[in-house]
C-alpha cells in the first residue's frame, strides 16, 4: 500500500509488543527466519490480512559495529521476533556480537555506497523507548480541517474560523460521517495560525 512504502517511518507507530517485550523500529532485534535465528532490524509495521507484520532490514557486522542493508528487505510476523534490544544489550558478549547500539552505516543497494547511520544510537535505541516508559506507543494520523463558518444571527454575517479533524486511517466511506468528525476550536477573533499554534501545543503535550 502507499502508506507502507511511502510514509516516513517516523510518522508511523514505532513499537510492537510481544509478550513482555517491546520491539521498536530501527533497533537491532533477534528474529526467527524460517528454521534459523538471525539479527535483523524492523523498519515499519504494517497490516496484512488483519495481522500485524514487520518489514525488516538485514544486518551484518564486523568485530565492533553493525551495518544495515536496505536492499535486504524481509517481511516477518510478530511471533518471529524473539529478543528485543534490551535483551540483546545484556547478552551481546555471550552471543559474541557487537554492541547492538553501534550501527556504523546503511547500504541502500547491493554494492552501493555506505551511508552514515542517522537513526538512533546507543543502548537506549529508539527515541520512543525511553520516553514511553513502558507504555505502548501508537501513531494516530488525523486529517485536520480549517474552514470559515457563518452564523445567521440577527440576519448578519458572523464570520468565524473553526478547526475540526477526522481520523486519517478510516475507510473512505467512513471519513466524512458526522460521528467521526471531531470539533477542536472556533473563534471570530483569532487568526487561523494563532489557533493552530494552540492546537499544536496541546497535541505535543
Amino acid at each position: 500500500s502507499q502508506w507502507r512504502h511511502e510514509l516516513d517511518p517516523d510518522l508511523t507507530t514505532p513499537t510492537m509488543r510481544m509478550g513482555s517485550q517491546d520491539f521498536y523500529l530501527f533497533e537491532v532485534s533477534l528474529v526467527r527466519n524460517g528454521g534459523t535465528n538471525e539479527i535483523r532490524m524492523p523498519v515499519k509495521w504494517f497490516m496484512r490480512d488483519g495481522q500485524v507484520w514487520a518489514d525488516t532490514w538485514g544486518l551484518t557486522h564486523d568485530s565492533r559495529t553493525w551495518v544495515a542493508h536496505e536492499n535486504d528487505l524481509l517481511p516477518l510476523r510478530p511471533e518471529d521476533f524473539l529478543n528485543s534490544l534490551p535483551i540483546l544489550n545484556q547478552t551481546a558478549n555471550t552471543r559474541e556480537i557487537p554492541d547492538p547500539g553501534r550501527i556504523k552505516g546503511l547500504y541502500k543497494k547491493l554494492g552501493g555506497e555506505l551511508h552514515p547511520w542517522k537513526r538512533p544510537h546507543g543502548l537506549d535505541g529508539n527515541y520512543w523507548r525511553s520516553h514511553a516508559k513502558g507504555k505502548h506507543v501508537y501513531a494516530f494520523q488525523i486529517w485536520l480541517y480549517c474552514d470559515d463558518a457563518s452564523g445567521n444571527v440577527s440576519k448578519k454575517w458572523n464570520k468565524h474560523i473553526s478547526f475540526l479533524f477526522t481520523p486519517a486511517g478510516l475507510p473512505h466511506n467512513q471519513v466524512h460521517l458526522e460521528y467521526h468528525v471531531q470539533f477542536l476550536c472556533t473563534s471570530n477573533v483569532a487568526p487561523p495560525l494563532e489557533m493552530l499554534d494552540g492546537i499544536a501545543k496541546q497535541v505535543s503535550t
